[in-house]
């Protein structure tokens, strides 16, 4: 029902209004009748009436001064007079404080009833159209924040369109930019970290977000309010226009801003950020010297802040510095590929490492140099492999893949992964076609069958009726790997395989690959495929989706 607030001077028509009009017909109820204008503002004030029917000549305050004091108090009921007095001023001063209908005494009931009738139909019509209203700014309001991104996506990644005018539509955007310069900005969280805490990709659109906040509210503070975040593709950019674009500053700036992001999410990120340049119209030059500035490099677990193409606080190599790092990498390369052929896999392994330190001192980071390398050395080395009596077409085929996943690493810690993963390989693939001892033939046949068991150098030597001085040596002899190794890989082997097959729990693929502690599965597991038995869990089933 709609609440009637009646205001009448006289208690004999105000009783009468009350009682001859069908008010329940018409969906309405008399909230309250008044006596005069202050009584009727005091009830308007605690039942919020949504329409009034008010006298005009009352003692006190009268009507008109009543529906000024109910619109000054904000109220939007639908108001209608009923007065005596044919008066035209009357009328007049009504209709300016947005009364609907006028009525003059005495009327009849069905009369006043047609004259409400059409109050309730207005109400109804305001209501709708306030609605409307309300609904179209609260759309354009959640609109406007989509319009900014839109905007300056197409600004970083276009050139400015004849006609257009960038710095109007930037105000009527309710962009916080002014006069001077701009700078834009790109902010990438690690792949790495994401894989190393087994994130959903719903869990890194959160994340994605969360660092956009924080984005938001410090690069805000630094630039005094001029500056908008948005997200684009996989990466945060920023435009902004910091009071004063010195590199010292903004580096500290960036740096506080890396810094939290890894405190609050435990994310590591890198950030690279354009060169001022002077107008809207030029975003795109500043967007694709970030850009290139990040492509470039290779990305580090601590993360970096790229500002110029060269980093303060990293020198450049001397000559003979860089000269030295070459030889080391040529003796590592060389080394890798002799102990590989000696299936001595361990050594095979440090070895790796040592490279892939000197070809980060070496490459300082240039991403494409890295690459480079690493594709010379795979070339060398299938060559090296090519020439061996071991040839197999079975080391030609994964080549071109290895090749382009070189192509692609975009962090230190892909690179040795997949370094880890190409030597893992062939070792595998040689060991597979040397002849072996009978002995050792025998012991392996033991492992095949037995793995999950608690297997020992002692127990399997006594079986094949030798001593244990002379089965580790004869190991290593003809598989260049100590015993215990081989059983680690084998069962990580088997690991990998219940865990790409079924979704098992990681302590009971453990356990059937005869590890009783998960701890030291796990600690295994990464050793020798360079992920958590989880995260190759995860990686194997979006692979199979």
């Amino acid at each position: 029902m709609l609440k009637l607030l009646l205001v009448e001077d006289e208690l004999r028509i105000r009783k009468g209004l009350i009682h001859a009009v069908r008010w329940d017909r018409l969906g309405i109820e008399v909230c309250q009748a008044a006596g005069d204008g202050r009584e009727a503002l005091a009830a308007a004030r605690q039942h919020h009436p949504d329409l009034v029917l008010t006298d005009i000549r009352m003692p006190g305050m009268d009507g008109l001064e009543f529906i000024r004091e109910l619109r000054g108090s904000g109220s939007d009921a639908v108001v209608v007079v009923i007065s005596g007095y044919n008066d035209f001023d009357y009328a007049r001063e009504a209709m300016r404080l947005q009364v609907t209908e006028y009525i003059l005494k005495p009327s009849r009931p069905a009369e006043i009833e047609q004259v409400m009738l059409r109050a309730v139909t207005k109400l109804a019509e305001i209501r709708k159209d306030r609605a409307l209203t309300q609904s179209l700014q609260s759309a354009v309001h959640r609109s406007v924040p989509l319009l900014r991104s839109q905007t300056l996506r197409q600004w970083i990644e276009h050139p400015r369109m004849p006609g257009e005018n960038r710095e109007s539509l930037a105000g009527s955007l309710q962009l916080p930019f002014a006069g001077g310069a701009f700078h834009v900005g790109l902010i990438r969280i690690h792949g790495a970290d994401v894989r190393r805490l087994q994130y959903a990709e719903g869990e890194v659109e959160l994340l994605r977000y969360a660092a956009l906040n924080i984005a938001s509210e410090l690069l805000g503070a630094f630039c005094e309010g001029k500056s908008e975040a948005l997200q684009h593709g996989n990466d945060i950019v920023w435009v902004a226009q910091p009071p004063k674009l010195e590199a010292d500053k903004l580096r500290l700036a960036l740096s506080h801003l890396m810094d939290r992001i890894r405190e609050l999410l435990k994310l590591s990120v890198s950030i690279s950020a354009g060169d001022p340049v002077d107008s809207l119209d030029d975003l795109r030059i500043s967007y694709e010297q970030a850009y290139e500035r990040l492509e470039s490099r290779m990305l580090e677990n601590d993360g970096k802040v790229f500002l110029a193409e060269v980093q303060s606080g990293e020198s450049q190599s001397s000559d003979s510095e860089e000269l030295r790092l070459q030889q080391d990498i040529s003796r590592l390369e060389t080394r890798m590929l002799n102990l590989l052929q000696e299936d001595k896999m361990a050594d095979v392994l440090d070895t790796k490492d040592e490279w892939l330190e000197a070809v980060r001192r070496l490459g300082q980071g240039d991403r494409i140099a890295i690459q480079g390398g690493t594709a010379a050395f795979l070339t060398s080395l299938r060559d090296r492999i090519a020439l061996s009596p071991a040839d197999s077409p079975d080391w030609r085929s994964p080549f071109a893949l290895w090749l382009h996943q070189s192509s692609r690493v975009d962090s230190y810690e892909q690179l040795s992964q997949l370094m880890t993963e190409i030597v893992q390989s062939l070792a595998r693939q040689l060991q597979a076609r040397r002849p072996l001892h009978r002995t050792i033939a025998s012991v392996l046949s033991m492992i095949e069958s037995r793995y999950s068991e608690n297997l020992t150098l002692e127990g399997l030597a006594k079986e094949a009726y030798v001593s244990t001085n002379y089965l580790s040596t004869l190991f290593k002899q003809e598989l260049g790997i100590n015993f215990l190794d081989y059983l680690h890989q084998y069962r990580i082997e088997a690991a990998k395989k219940l865990l790409a097959a079924e979704p098992l729990r990681i302590f009971a693929v453990a356990s059937l690959v005869g590890y009783q502690d998960e701890r030291y599965f796990t600690q295994m597991f990464k050793k020798w495929t360079g992920l958590t038995p989880s995260q190759y869990q995860k990686n194997m089933e979006r692979t199979q989706l």
